[in-house]
Formats: structure tokens, C-alpha cells, sequence
């Protein structure tokens, strides 16, 4: 009786020792599955840093192309109010050289286009293309002589050129 409890005995220590060892290897596989899940989980977080990472740097790239837009944006109506101002001489001046072009009556040429107005500020064809008008010499003299002789207003010939404006410079006569 004494073999068969010995064998009983040892049978159930056999199987304890299967039932143990089988525990054992679920216990491994739980914790690799764990140190797995563990893993991925942490590269999810990272990969989630770097998600937020990259969503604050494009914010701020957000933030500074308005900053730059809204810059540009101000550049831009500087510029239209120079254009403005600019627009408003170039009108102040025409209106200055009709006057002077009346007080000077009929000895006054008419002015022509420069060859800007003509063919664009970018052109590379050139004003002396055109026809010079036949006599002008002779006739910014004589207008010189008649102003000169009249008043303190003279022409200069080198503005009595085709396609350029006619232009008065005024000297300043001292009596002594």
C-alpha cells in the first residue's frame, strides 16, 4: 500500500509539475504579449510627440505667413499711396507745363510723346526713329531770340529736340 501511495504521490507531483510548467509558459506568453503591447505603446506615443510636434511647428509657420502676409499686404498699400502720390506731381507737372506752354503763346512747340509714352518703359526702339520736324533749328533760335529779347525767359535748344518736351529755363537778371 505504501508503493501505491508513493506512486499516487508522485503521479500528482507530475502532474502539479505540468500544470506548473503549463501556467509557467502562459505567464511568458502573457508577459511577452504585455512587453509587446508595452512596446507599441510607446511608439505610439512618440509617434503621437512627434504628430504634435509637427502640428505646433506648422502653426507657427501658419502664424508667420500671416505676420509676412499682412507685411506684404502693408508693403502693398504703401506702394498704391507712393503710385498715388506719384500720379498726382505727374498731373501737378502737366498742369505747371500747360500753364507755362500759355504764357509762352504761340512760340511754344507742342509737346510729343517720349518714346516711353510711345513704346513702353521696357522698349529698345528708340524715339529718333521718328521723322525730325523740318526747320526746328532755325526755330528754337528764332523762339530763343523773341523770348530772350522779351523777358527774362529762355529756351534751352537742347530740349528743342523731337519727341521732348519743350522746357523754359528761367534766369535770374541782377541790375547793378
Amino acid at each position: 500500500m505504501n508503493n501505491q501511495l508513493e506512486s499516487g504521490r508522485q503521479r500528482i507531483e507530475q502532474l502539479m509539475d505540468e500544470k506548473l510548467k503549463e501556467r509557467n509558459l502562459i505567464i511568458v506568453e502573457q508577459e511577452n504579449k504585455i512587453n509587446a503591447l508595452r512596446h507599441d505603446e510607446s511608439e505610439l506615443k512618440s509617434k503621437c510627440k512627434c504628430y504634435e510636434k509637427s502640428e505646433a511647428e506648422l502653426k507657427q509657420q501658419k502664424e508667420e505667413a500671416a505676420k509676412e502676409a499682412s507685411k506684404l499686404k502693408e508693403e502693398i498699400d504703401d506702394l498704391k499711396k507712393q503710385v498715388e502720390a506719384k500720379e498726382k506731381l505727374v498731373s501737378y507737372l502737366n498742369l505747371q507745363m500747360g500753364e507755362l506752354r500759355n504764357r509762352m503763346g504761340a512760340y511754344a512747340l507742342p509737346v510729343q510723346p517720349s518714346s516711353t509714352q510711345i513704346y513702353g518703359s521696357n522698349s529698345l526702339q528708340k524715339a529718333s526713329s521718328h521723322r525730325p520736324i523740318l526747320g526746328l533749328e532755325t526755330q528754337g533760335s528764332e523762339i530763343n531770340r523773341r523770348v530772350s529779347s522779351s523777358s527774362n525767359v529762355k529756351l534751352d535748344p537742347k530740349y528743342l529736340e523731337p519727341n521732348v518736351p519743350c522746357v523754359a529755363a528761367v534766369e535770374t537778371k541782377t541790375h547793378t
